[in-house]
């Protein structure tokens, strides 16, 4: 091969790896808690990639603006992914997507689980929910095609379970506070008829 022609489509792949999401690289690397911030691309025995994403690695926890750990020691370093984070099979079908927390400003992430078909099986919305979001007791799920609403006990970490028929309908819907179940669990029907409901 030639030597300029192998040097250009090493610069080529380089860049293309970089780009994704490169957003998170810049906005990130201003953080004066930030020490290391890169990219990580996990492969399968045959070399096809496993997952991949940005992670961020920085001290000062407890006043970082990046993810704050209570009473974390200024000089203990912590590793947090951030960005859209993708796994795969080993065949290259995506096998998850995770927005791992975007930006500065994001409250939780969003995780949908595809089958080897490329089929969307399960989708998980993550929420960190503080008191103060509670004055109204019928604020209702940011984005979780969720019927049921927050109340003053929902005070933590929050999520959402959406299941998935095949053909794209929802087959159940679930709630969890701090991992626990609560409020109410839909179930549904292949024509959308809800079924049956568990309160918790």
């Amino acid at each position: 091969m030639n030597l300029k022609l192998f040097i250009l489509i090493v610069i080529m792949k380089g860049s293309a790896i970089f780009a994704q999401d490169s957003t998170v690289y810049y906005r990130y690397i201003k953080f004066p808690e930030v020490t290391k911030i890169f990219y990580v691309q996990k492969k399968y025995g045959n070399n096809a990639i496993k997952e991949e994403g940005w992670v961020v690695r920085y001290k000062d926890a407890a006043k970082s603006n990046i993810f704050k750990i209570k009473d974390a020691p200024p000089e203990q370093e912590f590793v947090f992914k951030l960005g859209v984070w993708k796994g795969y099979f080993k065949n290259g079908m995506i096998s998850y997507i995770d927005t791992a927390y975007i930006d500065s400003n994001s409250t939780g992430n969003i995780v949908s689980y595809f089958n080897k078909k490329g089929v969307l099986t399960e989708k998980y919305y993550n929420y960190t929910v503080k008191e103060v979001d509670y004055k109204n007791t019928s604020v209702p799920i940011f984005q979780a095609p969720y019927n049921n609403t927050m109340s003053s006990k929902d005070v933590g970490n929050i999520s959402i379970c959406v299941v998935y028929y095949v053909s794209g309908g929802i087959k159940s819907m679930c709630k969890f506070c701090d991992t626990k179940p609560c409020g109410i669990d839909q179930y549904f029907d292949e024509k959308g008829m809800l079924v049956k409901e568990v309160k918790h």
